[in-house]
């Protein structure tokens, strides 16, 4: 995730799921402290970005402590009767620094519509 931030900086924040981050779906530079291989693997992968100083980024990068952010998840997610859905950070609180307000909502957007597909519309039930 990349938030604009006021002074025209970039706040990047890099996201995985628990489980994954000491296998090998995640790649070792990112997992490193080493920040002359972070610099190749930012230059290969990060196209997108213009980073002023490549170099500094990675070595702040590898200097930075690992952070844990959790959710807090609603249950339920609706109430029947009022015919009421919660969604996005209603249904999922999550940290603003992170971002993950609005990723939580598309991805309920993207559950709800899969079951209004899945069961013709019909939202009786």
């Amino acid at each position: 995730i990349a938030l604009q931030e006021q002074d025209g900086m970039i706040n990047i924040t890099i996201g995985c799921p628990r489980n994954e981050f000491h296998n090998d779906t995640i790649a070792s530079e990112i997992k490193g402290d080493d920040p002359v291989a972070l610099a190749a693997y930012v230059k290969k992968h990060f196209k997108a970005f213009e980073f002023a100083s490549v170099d500094e980024f990675c070595t702040e990068f590898c200097n930075a402590s690992w952070q844990r952010t959790g959710q807090v998840h609603c249950s339920p997610y609706h109430h029947t009767e009022s015919r009421v859905l919660i969604m996005g950070d209603a249904a999922h609180a999550t940290s603003p620094s992170i971002g993950m307000g609005m990723n939580t909502a598309l991805r309920d957007a993207e559950t709800l519509y899969k079951l209004l597909k899945e069961h013709n519309n019909n939202n009786n039930n």
